[in-house]
């Protein structure tokens, strides 16, 4: 398929069961990346996937999950990790994200930055591993 912007690139997905995270990874799978859809509920994941598969059939990268809790560094660091099989990490796109709907008080603060702060630090400080080396990676 000629013209595809993200061949040969390999990304992740996060909060790719769902919503903006699961139309990402179609997207990104249409353009010729390959993604790894990472989200916290492998239930979900496993029927994303199905939908992913069905809706860029014509795909030319490849597709695999993830679980994955973004407010744990370790997760992260292994789901960056993972990708390594590919060739390492081109495109970060960090989707996952909670709300709850009584979000108030400091535990809801803090659970608000669990997810949707500290997550950007563990992935920039994870994946900058992977993408130094090739000089290329977002």
């Amino acid at each position: 398929m000629p013209g595809l912007r993200l061949e040969g690139k390999n990304a992740i997905v996060t909060g790719a069961a769902g919503g903006i995270g699961l139309e990402t990874t179609i997207l990104f799978l249409r353009e010729g990346a390959s993604v790894v859809m990472a989200d916290i509920s492998e239930a979900a994941l496993e029927k994303a996937l199905a939908k992913a598969k069905e809706v860029a059939s014509d795909m030319v990268g490849k597709v695999k999950t993830a679980k994955c809790d973004v407010s744990k560094e370790d997760d992260i660091k292994a789901l960056v990790e993972s990708i390594d099989e590919w060739g390492g990490l081109d495109i970060m796109f960090n989707n996952a994200g909670i709300m709850h709907a009584d979000d108030a008080g400091k535990l809801a603060i803090y659970t608000f930055a669990s997810y949707h702060v500290s997550p950007h630090t563990y992935t920039d400080h994870s994946q900058t591993p992977s993408t130094l080396p090739r000089r290329s990676g977002t």
